[in-house]
């Protein structure tokens, strides 16, 4: 393979290729791009040329070329049966290029190896104009422009000097200009930190009308350009051939990107967003690939064209509109999510028309998960749907690679202890498939489900208390207790709910009991099809304030919601759901009315998301052995799996890391299920074939423990005591703190951790209050005429706590008169 051009910047690749032995020639050539500065290819396919984040994958590039090898010319600018055009028209002026090569006889038989070249892209002709640089800091606009050491300080100094053809090169600064472009085949190429802005007064109001413009100059190139705060950042009328590429656009109060009466348009891996109106291209052969374009008070994407179009690879999100066309060309691969008037729009005459018919066959409409749109940084979080699902496997939006910038470190896992062990006795389990936590972490609940029975447990292991036995009569339970008690967990969501409702999943009868104060309450549900009918009890969660009740079943695909008392109500995800099994409900406002639903749907491997009765968001992973599902009281979302481990994402569907192994040891696990977490944070894991519930948690930034406490015994009756304190913060002395743990033992003084865990929990719930408030919480469950010893813990929502001093407190004998 060899090269033709002047210097490095070539116009053209020409290739001279045979097969040893073949007298005939050579029947196809197969070809492959690679871009050094991204590492991204083009690979030619079917007779068209496609960027993928995958190659070499080889393909036709020509093919029936016959005649002796030695004669056999193949020019990369000049393709005779036009399958490159695409790929030269893509390739940027300056930009470093390899390109891979094989021959394939007639025979099929392919040449063993490849030939290749690197080369410079010279934009398919020679160059008469030179390389000019601009230096705002260090530059001078007397010197010549033609090195870095002698650069101009203005970018109109240079526009002015550069012929034709020209790349003029802008180190990093900021300038206050606008420029116009009237020559051809011009490129201005912003280093790192060059940024043109339009706010030469720095108080919030474009003083300058546009940053560039282009009118009737083909060719024009911008590449690496910051653009902000100017009501127009590029204004382009009658500029074919116009490149925009690897810019950011930002605060332009019109538009961003404006071309009109335009061919041959490339607009790509751009960012824009925070004005009022994206990218707006009129004209004919628009391609619009593979940028970020978000929160635009007006339009995200707006094509006029006269023929054709493409408008792929785009993230389109937080726009009043999101992508509007005057008609059907080619629209996909897109991610298209919009906060006002609709996703896409068909323009006709002056009025534009909701046309959800454009919505291309692999566009989607999620949450990109930006790291923060609200500051600019629209880089993708790892685990962003965007990743990966654009064309050719690329992500889409502007980012490749390097916007992927969250990745989560490792997971700071501390056990804290065992619960249980095989066994038929009072504390010990066979097989437990779910834990809950009582209202403000009072008591463990632990579906034993080989014993037949529900046991309750202080949440340190302490047996409390049991009900259920096998059978089919009120209280008792059919078969292995697959699930177990609702969900939630503390103030805000629970297993538990705010009445001290307990629900628990008797599939084996085809029913939900309820149970009052570890008593049986009451049932609903028989087997059958119809509304309120079970096929399959799989799963039931409660809303923590309203006591709505939500039950999967994964032989009907569909969860059934009922009233608190087992009153059937509707369902949700019926012909969306397959195989739902575990759930899990978080409620953050004051009432039920916003509470979300999280359902494992096993036989499309996600967990769905239902705000009400509408799917709002669907996570794709690996989600193939997921059998349990809790989010905490932070919207911190567990998802434990038979394979031995536990999985953590935020309540929007961030992957935030995972934990465990399969086996028996400490952070081991075998088929992990059912899980929740206490007020202060603590997980609790129903570890199924270790017969053991595994109390864990999960190190966070925030060590700070609650500020100090001294409660005194302001009144003490024969059965309870009344504690006075001033509230303590969350961190120190400020805040609120989320949880009191009151315990008291009648044999020994608590005086450190251990004697506390082994003490029994005495109070009647409390929300803490803010910091310096006065508190009165009462320690209860105490006899006549004993000696006690009480301690109280304040824990954070992180785990953090204060325990306080032992108090001795002696109950009077009688109720004092």
């Amino acid at each position: 393979i060899t090269s033709i051009g002047p210097g490095a910047a070539i116009p053209g690749l020409q290739a001279i290729a045979g097969m040893a032995g073949d007298n005939i020639g050579v029947n196809g050539l197969e070809a492959a791009v690679e871009d050094a500065a991204t590492g991204l290819w083009w690979n030619a396919q079917g007779g068209q040329w496609t960027q993928s984040a995958a190659g070499p994958l080889f393909g036709d590039a020509q093919a029936n070329m016959q005649g002796p090898p030695s004669n056999l010319n193949w020019n990369l600018q000049d393709n005779p049966a036009g399958a490159l055009a695409n790929l030269t028209s893509n390739l940027i002026t300056g930009n470093t290029y390899k390109i891979y090569i094989r021959a394939r006889d007639f025979s099929g038989n392919l040449q063993n190896g490849f030939a290749s070249v690197q080369f410079v892209w010279g934009g398919g002709q020679p160059q008469p104009g030179g390389v000019y640089y601009v230096d705002g800091i260090s530059g001078d606009d007397n010197n010549s422009g033609d090195s870095p050491s002698s650069a101009f300080h203005s970018l109109n100094r240079a526009v002015s000097a550069a012929p034709a053809g020209s790349v003029i090169i802008i180190s990093s600064g900021v300038y206050h200009e606008n420029v116009f472009i009237s020559v051809q085949d011009l490129t201005l190429r912003g280093l790192p930190g060059a940024v043109m802005d339009g706010d030469s007064n720095g108080d919030g109001v474009p003083d300058i009308q546009t940053g560039i413009m282009v009118n009737g100059a083909s060719g024009a190139r911008l590449e690496g350009l910051a653009l902000r705060n100017y009501q127009s950042g590029l204004l382009a009328g009658n500029a074919s051939g116009l490149n925009v590429s690897s810019c950011v656009f930002t605060g332009n109060t019109m538009s961003a990107v404006q071309v009109n009466g335009s061919q041959n348009v490339n607009i790509a891996w751009n960012v824009i967003g925070g004005g009022q109106r994206g990218i707006e291209a009129d004209g004919d052969n628009l391609r619009i690939r593979n940028n970020t374009v978000y929160a635009n008070t007006g339009t995200g994407i707006s094509v006029s064209a006269q023929s054709g179009y493409e408008v792929k690879n785009n993230i389109v999100a937080g726009n009043q509109w999101g992508i509007l066309v005057n008609m059907p060309s080619s629209i996909d691969y897109n991610d298209v999510l919009d906060s006002g008037d609709a996703n896409y729009g068909l323009m006709v005459a002056s009025n534009t028309i909701p046309s959800s018919g454009l919505k291309g066959p692999h566009d989607i409409s999620v949450d990109p998960d930006f790291v923060d749109m609200s500051n600019n940084d629209v880089r993708l979080y790892e685990g962003s749907q965007c990743l990966g699902a654009g064309e050719g496997g690329l992500n889409m939006g502007a980012y490749q690679g390097a916007g992927v910038v969250y990745t989560p470190e490792p997971l700071v896992v501390e056990h804290l202890c065992d619960i249980g062990g095989w066994g038929t006795e009072a504390g010990r389990f066979s097989a437990p498939t779910d834990v809950a936590v009582a209202r403000w972490g009072s008591a463990l609940y632990v579906t034993d489900s080989l014993n037949f029975r529900v046991q309750k447990l202080t949440v340190d292991g302490r047996f409390l208390g049991e009900f259920g036995s096998f059978g089919s009569g009120p209280g008792q339970f059919g078969g292995p207790i697959q699930t177990a008690v609702g969900v939630a967990t503390g103030p805000v969501s629970g297993d538990v709910t705010q009445g001290g409702l307990l629900y628990v999943a008797d599939p084996g009868n085809w029913r939900v009991q309820l149970f009052l104060a570890d008593k049986y309450l009451s049932s609903f549900g028989t087997r059958g099809t119809g509304p309120g009918r079970f096929e399959a009890v799989s799963w039931v969660a409660a809303a923590p304030r309203t006591n709505t009740v939500y039950v999967s079943d994964e032989v009907l695909n569909r969860v059934q919601v009922f009233s608190a008392l087992g009153v059937y109500q509707y369902a949700i995800g019926e012909g969306i759901l397959n195989g739902p099994r575990a759930l899990a409900v978080h409620s953050p406002g004051a009432d039920d009315s916003e509470a979300t639903l999280y359902v494992v749907d096993g036989g499309n491997n996600r967990i769905a998301v239902f705000t009400g009765t509408t799917l709002s968001a669907s996570w794709s992973g690996d989600f193939a052995g997921a059998s349990g599902i809790h989010v905490d009281n932070n919207s911190h979302v567990y998802v434990s799996d038979t394979r031995g481990w536990i999985l953590v994402y935020s309540g929007g569907g961030r992957y935030l890391g995972k934990f465990g192994a399969p086996g028996p040891g400490e952070l081991e696990f075998q088929q992990p299920k059912g899980l929740a977490t206490d007020p202060a944070g603590y997980l609790y894991i129903a570890d199924n074939l270790n017969d053991r519930v595994q109390k864990v948690r999960i190190m966070g930034t925030d060590l700070t423990a609650p500020g100090p406490v001294n409660p005194a015994a302001a009144y003490v009756s024969p059965w309870y005591a009344l504690l006075n304190f001033n509230a303590p913060g969350d961190d120190g002395g400020a805040g609120t703190a989320a949880w009191y743990d009151v315990r008291f033992s009648s044999t020994s003084a608590i005086t450190n951790p251990e004697a506390f865990e082994a003490a029994l929990p005495s109070y009647l719930p409390y929300p803490p209050r803010p910091a310096g408030s006065g508190e009165g919480i009462i320690a209860s469950g105490l006899e006549p005429g004993h000696t006690y010893n009480l301690a109280l813990r304040v824990y954070d929502e992180s785990g953090n706590y204060i325990q306080t001093p032992n108090l001795a407190v002696t109950t009077p004998l009688k109720v004092p008169t």
